[in-house]
């Protein structure tokens, strides 16, 4: 009986061929107007330059301070930001120094166009001079939260 090689199908468009996800529990403050890295990320390698990424974020515990105070995300591919998300003022009844804590999502469909491994992550920074956020914290004693972000591959 002859040997058969087998070779790799090819899957439908539109399935999803990998998954991965980067998980991040740490505390993370800032006060900077400029993004910082807040420690949340994930890489994949693309199978094919023409699959796509959808980047699902979860990011949790967002608590700011600051009679004005703003959040602000960025969803960057290596150093190139794809997507903001902000996190705008809410009422602060309490005073200037109260952390109000929140949640956001972030959903982009991604055409990195590569195979090499491409490194999604999260940045901060605070949109108020005066006020401060932090990152996976939920401020009331020490309660913490898990932030994720999730990579699909896409036949594209």
């Amino acid at each position: 009986m002859p040997l058969v090689k087998l070779t790799a199908f090819s899957m439908p468009t539109h399935s999803v061929v990998q998954v991965v996800q980067g998980v991040f529990a740490s505390f993370v403050n800032t006060q900077s107007g400029s993004f910082e890295d807040v420690g949340l990320s994930a890489s994949i390698t693309p199978s094919s330059t023409s699959n796509k990424i959808l980047v699902k974020v979860s990011a949790h515990g967002i608590a700011q301070n600051g009679d004005n105070s703003k959040t602000e995300l960025a969803l960057l591919r290596g150093s190139t930001i794809i997507q903001y998300a902000l996190r705008p003022v809410f009422s602060d009844t309490g005073g200037s120094t109260d952390y109000i804590t929140g949640s956001c999502a972030i959903e982009f469909l991604d055409s990195p166009s590569t195979t090499s491994a491409t490194t999604y992550k999260l940045q901060f920074r605070t949109r108020d001079s005066g006020g401060s956020t932090r990152f996976n914290d939920f401020h009331t004693g020490n309660e913490r939260s898990t932030s994720t972000i999730t990579l699909m591959e896409i036949v594209g």
